[in-house]
């Protein structure tokens, strides 16, 4: 009987690892990607900001208009300083409170429909926001019992950046005398959709 026997087969696997100048290729590759793309996401986080900041101040205003309507009786959106005892009405805007009566010196007032000046809510104007400012035509949004009010137009834009541009983009809140509500874009030409004009 013939038995065989099994040589050993040579293995040709050889073990291989990255030589330095290919994990500086990656290494490069990756930081360039990185100065590219960070710049942008930051834009990008910095208009979300804006966004939400515009989004939370339409809902108060319309949460306004609709409680006046509904109670047939005027709801306003006041925009203030601060949310403190000490508070003031302000254009320049840091904070908002939706009232029945005039809120200054008791925004921190415990909400209620009864007890002066009878606040429904508050907000932060920045809204988790550390880049949101707002700026307003007036102070004060006030609602009539049929949600009428005064024209007013209201700027969220980015507090670091200065003016409008491309990159970091400004949203306008505008109230118009018949009580309608809209956002928009001012940077966006005058009829396309989004646009303030």
């Amino acid at each position: 009987m013939k038995t065989s026997q099994c040589s050993p087969v040579s293995s040709s696997i050889s073990q291989h690892g990255f030589s330095l100048i290919e994990m500086m290729v990656v290494v490069t590759i990756i930081g360039s990607l990185m100065a590219i793309a960070i710049p942008g996401y930051f834009q990008w986080m910095q208009s979300q900001q804006i966004r939400n900041a515009t989004e939370n101040l339409q809902s108060a205003l319309q949460s306004a208009r609709t409680y006046a309507i509904a109670k047939n009786t005027s709801a306003r959106v006041t925009l203030t300083n601060n949310l403190n005892s000490g508070c003031s009405k302000d254009v320049n805007a840091e904070a908002w409170v939706v009232s029945l009566d005039d809120p200054s010196g008791s925004c921190n007032a415990t909400p209620s429909p009864t007890d002066a000046p009878r606040i429904i809510q508050t907000g932060s104007g920045r809204s988790g926001s550390r880049v949101a400012n707002i700026e307003a035509t007036a102070s004060e949004v006030v609602f009539d019992s049929l949600g009428r009010t005064t024209a007013v137009t209201i700027q969220v834009k980015n507090d670091n950046a200065g003016d409008c541009s491309d990159e970091l983009r400004c949203l306008n809140i505008l109230v118009s005398a018949g009580g309608q509500i809209r956002s928009c874009d001012p940077q966006l030409p005058a009829g396309k959709l989004g646009a303030c004009a």
